[in-house]
Order: C-alpha cells, then structure tokens, then sequence
C-alpha cells in the first residue's frame, strides 16, 4: 500500500482515501439530483432515459452495444427495454442478419420524447457543472475519472 509522504497522517487523510471517498459522495449527490431532474422532467427512470438517449435519432442499436454505452449492467438493459416497451417509447426486433441479434430502436412515441427531453437534459448538465467548476476543471476531471475509468 502506497502510503503518503506524511505517514503520521490519519488514514482519511491520506490522498487515496480522500479521492475515493470524494468521487463516492460525488456520486451520490449527483445521482440525487440527476433521478429528481429526471423522473420530474420525463417520467421516467434515470436508466430508462438513458436508454431513450442511446437510441435517440437512430435507426437502433443492437442490445450488446446498447449494454457497453449505458451506465448500467449489461444484465439490467433487458429489464429496462421491457420497460421502455411496456410505454410503447421502444421496440426490440430480429436483426434481418442474424436471429440472434436484437435490435432495439424508438417508436415514434419514444422518438418524440426523446426529442422534447433531450435538450432539456443538457441544459441541466451544463447548468449544473457550470455551477460548479470553472470550464477547465471540468476538462480535466473528464480526463481523470476517464483514466480512472479503464
């Protein structure tokens, strides 16, 4: 274990301890406030909108690649595009390629959402890290949470 430099330093201080616990309490302030927006503003769940996102002004996405670009479990896309469906926002069809693959794409219900919501959401993103953090730190913690990400 790296320790820091001062190594009489209680533990909660030392650099490790300090990031994980920040991006841990980030976290869940964001996701407070990023379900509130969105069940306020749509109606739907954060995972449902997200998905919504993906497949907005596109012909579809097959399931696997809707599972690597969402935020949630690969396990969870099903669940939440049975969800989308029961709301007629989506449709999952038959690849004309391959019976295995499941395409999943927006009926123009979802489309339709999609479009009134989606600029709404980016403006709540933009307001919110503009409020936050100067441009340039937004830069670079893009750049750290992706290094952190991999």
């Amino acid at each position: 274990m790296a320790e820091p430099k001062n190594k009489k330093a209680p533990v909660r201080a030392w650099p490790q301890v300090r990031v994980f616990r920040g991006v841990m309490r980030a976290h869940v302030r964001l996701m407070h406030d990023v379900r509130e927006f969105t069940e306020t503003e749509t109606g739907l769940s954060v995972t449902e909108f997200d998905m919504l996102v993906e497949l907005g002004n596109q012909e579809g996405l097959r399931m696997s690649d809707l599972a690597t670009k969402m935020v949630v479990s690969a396990a969870n896309v099903t669940r939440v595009a049975q969800s989308l469906s029961a709301k007629e926002l989506l449709v999952r069809e038959r690849s004309q390629r391959s019976d295995r693959e499941v395409l999943a794409r927006l009926t123009p219900k979802g489309q339709k959402l999609f479009e009134l919501h989606f600029p709404k959401a980016v403006a709540f993103m933009t307001r919110y890290m503009d409020e936050r953090l100067e441009e340039e730190e937004q830069i670079k913690l893009a750049e750290l949470l992706e290094k952190l990400s991999r």
